[in-house]
């Protein structure tokens, strides 16, 4: 899927789902395996699956089980080839950096 290998410009969502373990690792891998990582949002009605998913994926933004939006007093910004790195961030900078 193109939509999970290109970096969009504007409002786009691309609907993943998935059922089971082997399922979960295929879409895991579509959301890691690219070059960008700006907004990520993660519909569920399973809170630690939510918990668990958001651990690995790799998002500037990342919420669960709402719209996408930003929180002006949270960082925002982009992991990979996203954005222009973190907005909002206080210092040390690294205190909210994934390694």
């Amino acid at each position: 899927m193109s939509v999970s290998k290109e970096e969009i410009i504007g409002p786009e969502l691309s609907d993943t789902k998935f059922s089971d373990e082997d399922s979960r690792a295929v879409v895991l891998r579509q959301a890691i395996g690219n070059g960008y990582g700006l907004n990520s949002i993660i519909f569920t009605r399973d809170i630690s699956e939510a918990l668990l998913i958001a651990k690995k994926i790799q998002a500037g933004n990342l919420r669960v089980n709402t719209g996408a939006g930003m929180d002006a007093n949270m960082p925002s910004g982009g992991f990979k080839q996203s954005g222009w790195g973190m907005e909002r961030v206080p210092r040390p900078r690294t205190a909210r950096i994934k390694p």
